[in-house]
């Protein structure tokens, strides 16, 4: 019975696996890249019909073999980093982290020998 079972199994999962596999990588590509009709939506979540277009190219990506990190440069090269939600962490975008730690840490030390 076991047998028949795990057989069952192996044979109903095989294609669905396949295309679960594509469609569970445009879903986290999708929420990787950032609605640009939207306020903080990602495109995955979007229903603006930039989104839908996001998404189609996401898929047609797929459907030529593209890899993930294909598809995000293909979007920051068309679209520019702020199309990515996680964008890369470089030049001045730094200076949005550094800056505020580095005022804070001065003011303390001002109060400290005043």
């Amino acid at each position: 019975m076991a047998v028949v079972t795990i057989g069952v199994l192996a044979l109903a999962g095989g294609t669905p696996d396949s295309q679960r596999s594509d469609e569970s990588r445009a879903q986290a590509l999708g929420e990787q890249l950032k609605c640009l009709q939207c306020a903080g939506e990602s495109v995955a979540a979007s229903q603006a019909p930039l989104a839908q277009q996001f998404r189609n190219e996401i898929d047609r990506q797929l459907d030529q073999g593209a890899t993930d990190t294909q598809i995000l440069e293909w979007f920051a090269d068309r679209y520019g980093d702020e199309v990515l939600l996680d964008p890369p962490t470089s030049g001045l975008s730094v200076l949005i982290w550094v800056l505020p730690v580095l005022v804070v840490l001065t003011a303390v030390v001002g109060f400290w020998f005043a």
